[in-house]
């Protein structure tokens, strides 16, 4: 996430911040991403965990969509005007390296939109 004062007007990518509830709970709405050379289609997230004892903990990973997904989603406009995507998620590097795991399973559809939950926990070393 930038800092509050970049300015991201001319940005064509998104960025966010949530805090989580009592619970531990962030959700946010946005879209199915684009894609750029080189990386199959995944949207980056960062979790911030401010310890006391420790200091501000940090983890950063990516979420994954099935390809099936982002070929029917890249089909429609605006997405089909850029063209084929290069990268399917077999052929990326970090995809390989265990991204399966981080795939997230969507329900709904390209029309009416899609849903999807994540579960993710920071252990302090």
């Amino acid at each position: 996430m930038r800092a509050p004062t970049s300015a991201t007007t001319t940005a064509r990518f998104l960025r966010g911040q949530q805090v989580t509830d009592t619970n531990g709970l962030a959700q946010f709405t946005t879209i199915v991403p684009g894609w750029y050379q080189g990386r199959a289609v995944h949207v980056h997230f960062k979790v911030r965990a401010d310890e006391a004892a420790s200091g501000t903990l940090e983890f950063t990973s990516q979420l994954f969509f099935e390809d099936t997904l982002v070929d029917e989603v890249h089909a429609r406009t605006p997405y089909a005007a850029k063209g084929q995507r290069t990268i399917r998620n077999a052929d990326d590097g970090i995809f390989r390296d265990g991204g399966d795991v981080l795939l997230l399973d969507l329900i709904g559809d390209a029309g009416s939109g899609y849903s999807a939950s994540f579960d993710i926990g920071l252990r302090p070393a």
